[in-house]
């Protein structure tokens, strides 16, 4: 499905305006997390487990554009998907640390016993029961909110529509979280909370998505295209990418 835009791209008299242009995305989930107590987490600030990656920074290494002049490298703030980029490029600084991608935040729960939050009878439930609307309450002592699927398909959402990120073919690869992941493909999709839930988002996977920009009956438009899904070893579907 394709709409209507009103802007397609700079424009200057050395710059003619290009007839189509391609913005391609590459999400890549953090490593594995250090969390030998199995706390819930979010927004809390946890680092990487590095152990055991190996064959995932091979893929990664393998499967990842190259870091050209037109790829531009984001991580959200949490130090687990910097660290994540530093795994696979040792030498990597990103280009931008933006906020809009970091994980859903959960608030007061945050830190807590995963087992007492995620269990048969735990708080999460009112959150799957209305994902729309239910925020966890703030954390008192860290000052983390607590937010719902609206909130972070809402800042995902302008990550991925800013103009600096569609205004040009252009390569951005982005080091996120499962849930920020997932709303983005819920953006593109126009999914509701419930299916875009259904999406498997692993460690250190890979999930390609693109912008295509392009000039039909008078008018500019743009559509989404999605060309894979949590791609990771043994996927064949990258081979064939």
């Amino acid at each position: 499905m394709s709409k209507a835009i009103d802007t397609a791209g700079p424009t200057t008299p050395d710059k003619p305006r290009p007839q189509s242009w391609t913005v391609h995305w590459h999400l890549v989930r953090h490593a594995p997390v250090d969390n030998p107590d199995d706390l819930a987490y979010g927004g809390l600030d946890l680092g990487i487990d590095s152990r055991n990656i190996a064959d995932r920074v091979a893929f990664l290494r393998a499967n990842l554009p190259s870091r050209k002049a037109d790829t531009t490298v984001v991580c959200s703030h949490l130090r687990r998907t910097q660290q994540t980029m530093q795994a696979v490029w040792s030498d990597a600084l990103a280009d931008h640390i933006e906020p809009k991608w970091g994980e859903q935040c959960l608030g007061s729960w945050e830190g807590q016993p995963r087992a007492e939050i995620y269990g048969p009878k735990g708080p999460i439930r009112a959150f799957f029961e209305d994902p729309e609307g239910f925020r966890p309450p703030p954390h008192p002592g860290l000052g983390l909110p607590g937010e719902n699927w609206a909130d972070i398909s809402f800042r995902v959402g302008q990550a991925l529509e800013a103009p600096e990120a569609q205004e040009r073919s252009q390569t951005r690869i982005v080091f996120t979280h499962s849930g920020a992941i997932r709303a983005a493909l819920g953006h593109v999709l126009e999914l509701r909370a419930e299916q875009a839930f259904g999406f498997t988002i692993e460690t250190m996977s890979l999930t390609r998505i693109a912008s295509v920009h392009f000039f039909d009956q008078g008018k500019w438009h743009r559509r989404w295209r999605v060309d894979g899904i949590n791609l990771g070893p043994g996927n064949a579907e990258v081979a064939a990418s």
